[in-house]
């Protein structure tokens, strides 16, 4: 549903940062509800999956309307990517080790607490309708084949 709605929705706005800043409101929701009040699991794991839906198009959809070409799109998506998941690969291994010193959830939900203010503020900023700085892109030489 998240997808959906904002592949639909993205194409309409010249300025994507209210939507990336709801998308993150909503991951924070979902987290704070799980905090608050466990029982409704259900309710807030749907806030955080169509958060994430939502921000994955969000994401993706900002290397081209960020850049002039498909060169200077190319190489930030593979920056912005491959710190992304690098980052994001860490997680799992963080949080599962908070929850192993601690016995409980709740260190690891308050850490996600403050990864979603993080990505509020850094969706706001990545939203805006600019252009990333003019950084010349160099073209590769392709390789000669040798017969």
């Amino acid at each position: 549903a998240g997808t959906l709605t904002t592949g639909a929705l993205l194409q309409r706005l010249r300025n994507q940062s209210g939507l990336a800043a709801v998308l993150a409101l909503f991951s924070l929701i979902g987290v704070l509800g799980q905090l608050a009040l466990p029982a409704l699991a259900v309710v807030w794991v749907s806030f955080i999956g169509f958060s994430a839906g939502g921000a994955i198009v969000v994401g993706l959809s900002l290397f081209g309307l960020r850049t002039r070409d498909h060169r200077r799109a190319a190489a930030l998506s593979g920056m912005a990517q491959s710190v992304g998941y690098l980052i994001a690969a860490s997680g799992p291994i963080v949080l599962g080790t908070l929850h192993d010193l601690t016995g409980s959830w709740r260190m690891p939900l308050f850490v996600l607490v403050g990864v979603c203010v993080a990505e509020g503020v850094f969706a706001i900023l990545a939203g805006r309708d600019r252009l990333v700085a003019e950084v010349p892109v160099t073209r590769r030489a392709r390789p000669q084949l040798r017969v």
